[in-house]
């Protein structure tokens, strides 16, 4: 879980309706289903951080090894 704002809904990280737009999440997804590998793309995480929400850009890298899906998160840029 990535502690996004929506992580604490009913159904949790990666099972609300606002996941479906997840950049994260469709990455991995996509990754996993047909094998393609995704280098540097853009997504940006909202949190709620001490009472504050926050948007955490960065880039993301995913490849498939097997039955997994190795996510690389490069350049968190937080505010």
């Amino acid at each position: 879980m990535f502690d996004c704002i929506h992580a604490s809904k009913p159904g949790g990280c990666g099972e609300t309706i606002h996941c479906k737009a997840c950049t994260i999440r469709n990455t991995v997804e996509e990754t996993f289903e047909t094998g393609r590998s995704f280098h540097r793309i853009p997504a940006t995480l909202k949190v709620i951080k001490k009472a504050e929400t926050k948007d955490i850009a960065s880039y993301i890298s995913t490849e498939k090894s097997g039955d997994f899906v190795i996510l690389k998160i490069e350049e968190l840029l937080i505010p």
